[in-house]
């Protein structure tokens, strides 16, 4: 008994039956028993295959045969209880195969929802001529990739929206909240921004920048939240008196149209992975459909050169990084 806990033979396995330590036991073992106790009740007796011989050999090999047929219950207890391993096993197997085809089909369905319906197209930069920012007659800074702002990388905005989705057999599908809340806060502070109560002039100057930087800052965030490829490639500088941010654009256009793409597709992810209807933003609306606000970014610009990065974000900076410069 040492030697199979040693060796680890008391332990069952889906494997063959054939190759367990603890079956084959079952059998070799009252085999063995039989042999070695027969040979001594045998001792000292002769072989008579007469009907008494046959009755004596009865007689004293009462104990052995016993022991030689234990072999046969043994070997039904083992195999009974490989049968139940086997059993768990395929049951394990199935789970776990069903485990990985739910998180797949559950990850495609949602795939295939954003591919279909979550592409927004920029209205005023379908022309190609367009997507260039013209200095004179000769030399031209292209603006844009695309005139379509859309998810790139589904799949990856599963995983930040179902974080808690996976192949294993205790996977939770439901979305989570604190995506769903960084959406929500991020049009918050885009929403308070473009408040129409106490508006900014040019000759407030740091008001003025930092409710154009607040925009355009969030508006980024908005977009790398929701895995939306960059379509911007120009670096921008906009600057009134003393004060300067970095943005994608000059184009007030582009600004209003690119917070209307977030703002479309956050809509729409909201309503396909929580089943949440976006709230009223009415001074969004206001700035993207009745233009009570503009910040004409044109007449500030001071610098464009061509960039590209991915993210959004890396063209932004944060409010607290506006540069306050002095004039020469």
């Amino acid at each position: 008994m040492v030697i199979f806990y040693y060796n680890d033979w008391l332990r069952l396995t889906h494997r063959n039956l054939l190759r367990q330590p603890l079956f084959v036991t079952s059998i070799v073992l009252p085999i063995y028993m039989f042999l070695m106790y027969g040979l001594w009740a045998w001792k000292d007796h002769s072989i008579n295959f007469t009907s008494d011989g046959f009755n004596h050999f009865l007689e004293i090999s009462k104990l052995p045969l016993i022991i030689l047929a234990s072999s046969v219950p043994l070997a039904a207890i083992v195999s009974n209880i490989h049968r139940t391993i086997q059993t768990e096993a395929q049951i394990n197997s199935s789970e776990t195969k069903n485990s990985i085809d739910r998180h797949f089909a559950h990850e495609k369905n949602f795939v295939d929802k954003i591919k279909e319906m979550t592409t927004f197209t920029m209205q005023n930069f379908v022309d190609e001529s367009t997507k260039y920012h013209i200095h004179n007659e000769e030399e031209k800074t292209k603006l844009l990739t695309s005139h379509e702002v859309k998810i790139s990388n589904p799949y990856l905005l599963y995983s930040n929206i179902y974080t808690k989705s996976n192949i294993s057999l205790n996977s939770d599908y439901s979305p989570d909240d604190e995506f769903k809340d960084r959406l929500l806060d991020i049009l918050d502070i885009i929403e308070n921004s473009l408040s129409l109560t106490d508006l900014p002039s040019h000759d407030d100057a740091l008001g003025f920048m930092t409710r154009l930087n607040t925009v355009s800052f969030n508006t980024a965030k908005l977009l790398d939240t929701l895995c939306v490829d960059c379509i911007s490639i120009a670096l921008v500088k906009l600057t009134l008196k003393e004060f300067t941010i970095k943005t994608f654009t000059h184009s007030e256009g582009i600004i209003g149209e690119s917070l209307e793409a977030g703002f479309y597709l956050t809509k729409k992810i909201l309503k396909i992975a929580y089943g949440v209807q976006l709230k009223e933003y009415i001074n969004i609306y206001n700035y993207l459909y009745i233009g009570d606000i503009r910040f004409i970014p044109e007449e500030l610009m001071t610098y464009i050169q061509p960039f590209y990065s991915p993210e959004w974000s890396a063209y932004v900076s944060e409010f607290t990084e506006i540069v306050s410069e002095k004039p020469e």
